[in-house]
C-alpha cells in the first residue's frame, strides 16, 4: 500500500520528532511525498524546508512530480487512483478524504494513529 504525506504532517513530525517515515516503512508502505507538498513547506518555513529535505535525502525517498492545482485537490485525486491511503492533520483534507472513502492516518502527540 501507498501512503501520500501531507504538508502539516511533515512539518507537525519534524516539530514533535515523530518519525514518521520508520512508521510507515515498517508497515510496508510506499511513502509518496509530492513536489507541491514540498512546495508548501517552502514557502512556510525556509528551516523546516531544509530540515525535511535532509530527511528525505537521507531515507532515500522520492518527491513525486504532480500536476498543478491545489494541493488537497491533487492529494485526493492521487489517492483515488492508486488506492493511496493519506497521512494528515488537516481537517479540511480528513473531511474531503473521508467522503471519497480514503484511509485515513493522522499524528497525535507520539505517534501515527489510523483513523
Amino acid at each position: 500500500m501507498k501512503v501520500i504525506i501531507d504538508t502539516n504532517s511533515l512539518i507537525y513530525s519534524i516539530e514533535n520528532k515523530i518519525d514518521i517515515f520508520d512508521f510507515f516503512e515498517s508497515k510496508g508502505f510506499e511513502i509518496i511525498i509530492l513536489n507541491c507538498v514540498i512546495k508548501e513547506i517552502k514557502k512556510i518555513n525556509a528551516k523546516k524546508f531544509k530540515l525535511i529535505s535532509e530527511i528525505i535525502s537521507n531515507k532515500n525517498l522520492k518527491i513525486k512530480n504532480n500536476a498543478e492545482g491545489h494541493t488537497d485537490d491533487i492529494i485526493i485525486e492521487l489517492a483515488k487512483k492508486n488506492k493511496s491511503a493519506i497521512l494528515t492533520n488537516d481537517r479540511e483534507l480528513k473531511n474531503k478524504a473521508t467522503k471519497e472513502k480514503i484511509i485515513l492516518y493522522t499524528i497525535g502527540k507520539n505517534s501515527v494513529k489510523k483513523i
